[in-house]
């Protein structure tokens, strides 16, 4: 068994593979913007799924969410340029402002999609069902 875990350590850790250790994080970073675009849309295409589309009001989401947190709309930009499109504005290297804050981002995530969840019409009742007891284990993790 050790020797088979050293050798997967030894290919993973290839030049070829390096990538994969990158994969969780833009995963994070992608999962992200969807959840933002879906939740504060804007240039929609007319395909596009959007918190909105579940309110028999299309105001109705609008109208009781808060004001987009500069948090998220840096995330989200963030997400554009690092993760989403091939852009000269990726960072190069690692430096300190690269590091992606992905508990403070989840906490200011969930509970934008607890509200949504919550006050929707037009989804299941029991939506979110283990998003709120996720919530509370993630609060109770130090920073």
């Amino acid at each position: 068994y050790n020797a088979i875990a050293i050798q997967r350590k030894v290919q993973l850790s290839s030049p070829e593979l390096i990538c994969l250790k990158f994969a969780p994080l833009e995963a994070f970073a992608i999962h992200l913007r969807n959840l933002i675009n879906f939740l504060y849309s804007k240039n929609t295409r007319p395909n596009d799924v959007c918190a909105e589309h579940f309110f028999n009001d299309l105001n109705g989401w609008k109208d009781i969410r808060p004001a987009v947190s500069q948090v998220l709309e840096n995330a989200r930009s963030r997400a554009d340029v690092e993760v989403g499109h091939l852009t000269t504005l990726r960072k190069n290297g690692t430096p300190e402002n690269k590091v992606w804050e992905v508990q403070k981002l989840t906490k200011e995530i969930i509970p934008l999609l607890i509200q949504w969840g919550k006050s929707a019409d037009k989804i299941n009742a029991q939506f979110p069902p283990d998003l709120e007891k996720s919530y509370s284990l993630l609060l109770s993790i130090p920073h």
